[in-house]
């Protein structure tokens, strides 16, 4: 069913789980404030704190501090933490951008020498919408 103020679906998936898919097409209305749009991106962060979700692309630090964005294959399963709010509704131009830290739930290649994990929740543009969605919540 569709959210009748961002137009964004949830979907059933393969009977696997629970995506979140926001359609290109939708618009957030400039007649949102950034209050609004911080209680949006907060919910979304609240619909998976707790849970194990795939996610195709994430980011951390190396042993000498350097930062990584790492694209998954296959997509790696990990457990959305308790993130500060300053991490989560956060302003980059004109985007709330946020951040989610998660912790690896079962061993990924890629992700051996990676620590202080983090992934993008879904980022919205106050006058061209959300963007897709990257990650899938696990059943």
């Amino acid at each position: 069913m569709d959210d009748p103020d961002t137009g964004f679906a949830k979907l059933k998936l393969l009977s696997i789980g629970t995506i979140y898919h926001a359609r290109l097409e939708a618009l957030v209305p400039s007649r949102y404030t950034d209050e609004e749009l911080a209680i949006k991106v907060m919910a979304d962060y609240d619909a998976v704190v707790g849970q194990e979700i795939e996610v195709s692309k994430i980011s951390g630090y190396d042993e000498d501090d350097n930062s990584h964005d790492i694209l998954l294959t296959p997509p790696a399963k990990v457990r959305v933490l308790q993130t500060d709010r300053s991490n989560i509704v956060r302003w980059c131009d004109e985007w709330v951008d946020p951040c989610w830290d998660v912790e690896v739930v079962e061993r990924h290649p890629q992700l051996d020498h990676i620590r202080s994990l983090w992934v993008y929740g879904r980022r919205i543009i106050r006058t061209a919408g959300p963007s897709p969605a990257i990650l899938r919540r696990l059943a």
